[in-house]
């Protein structure tokens, strides 16, 4: 029997967060790419989209760290309650 560490709905969460990353960030790269202007307008949209997305991949990469760390707290505290 598989064992459940209760764990899983944080895993799915991140896997939810993440792929929604990713779809955003393939979406926004077809939607520059098919987008009517110049190619030095376009470069500079790039440009900018990818420092909005690098942003945004640093913010999600602290929110996983801040919430593994209370995952990781809230299971040593049971632990020395135990």
């Amino acid at each position: 029997m598989a064992e459940n560490n209760g764990n899983q709905g944080g895993s799915m969460a991140n896997g939810l967060l993440l792929g929604l990353a990713i779809g955003a960030v393939a979406g926004l790269a077809i939607g520059v790419l098919f987008a009517p202007q110049s190619g030095s307008e376009t470069r500079e949209m790039i440009k900018e989209k990818a420092g909005d997305a690098r942003n945004r991949a640093g913010e999600f990469v602290e929110t996983v760290r801040n919430r593994t760390s209370r995952a990781i707290g809230a299971i040593q505290d049971k632990d020395d309650h135990s």
